[in-house]
């Protein structure tokens, strides 16, 4: 354990150096690659997927061109830039659960939206999920931006991701976004199992937010994760 504690923190340090605080971040909450198997999981976070992607593919059809430079809760992101966060993610974890391993990241300054942004946006949310739902995607080893991780688990942090994203997006152009109780709870478990202390830091998650006494799951997720609902 201690040889594994002095390695995450020279990779800490590796990452901080080269300007990449989110994943320095992030490495902290690498969970064990080889875990004992979870026989529920897989199903349970698909269906899951099943509502987040279609969710978020659904909002970003109502986009109009005016509302892509609009702020989000997310901060330093416009909406255009939240779609660009996704595609690229999306990017790398679906070529990962077709099998292919991780692809080439993309180089600095690259434009991930294209002339179309919303129709990239969809275009890459349905290919993550037709990935996702593979047989076997699940059961892979994904490499990610915070280390390699199993595909059940990178799948329960895109739920995480697409969620809190999907209220971005509605919350920045006024659309409603309304996801199912028993999905917000099970993500909102899930952050507070990754999102530490360590955590708390620019280019990750600002610190929590104290939501009103009388907050909904989803305000608690977002106030959680920093936003301010």
């Amino acid at each position: 354990m201690e040889h594994r504690a002095d390695t995450t923190a020279d990779e800490t340090a590796r990452l901080v150096a080269l300007g990449r605080d989110r994943e320095a971040a992030l490495l902290h909450a690498r969970p064990d690659p080889h875990p004992e198997p979870d026989q529920g999981a897989p199903v349970e976070v698909t269906e899951q997927l099943d509502v987040v992607l279609p969710t978020l593919v659904g909002l970003a059809r109502t986009v109009t061109p005016d509302q892509l430079a609009r702020p989000t809760p997310c901060a330093d992101f416009t909406v255009e830039g939240v779609f660009a966060h996704m595609i690229g993610g999306a990017g790398l974890f679906a070529a990962q659960f077709r099998g292919e391993g991780p692809p080439e990241p993309p180089a600095d300054g690259a434009d991930l939206t294209g002339d179309d942004p919303v129709a990239t946006f969809v275009d890459a949310m349905e290919a993550l999920a037709a990935a996702a739902t593979q047989p076997g995607a699940l059961d892979r080893t994904v490499v990610s931006p915070f280390g390699e991780v199993t595909g059940t688990f990178a799948a329960r942090y895109l739920v995480f991701d697409g969620t809190v994203h999907a209220w971005d997006i509605a919350t920045a152009t006024g659309q409603r976004f309304t996801p199912p109780d028993a999905l917000v709870a099970d993500v909102l478990d899930f952050a507070r199992e990754v999102i530490g202390p360590e955590m708390r830091v620019p280019g990750a998650f600002d610190p929590e937010v104290v939501p009103p006494a009388d907050a909904s799951l989803l305000v608690q997720l977002v106030a959680f994760t920093g936003r301010t609902p």
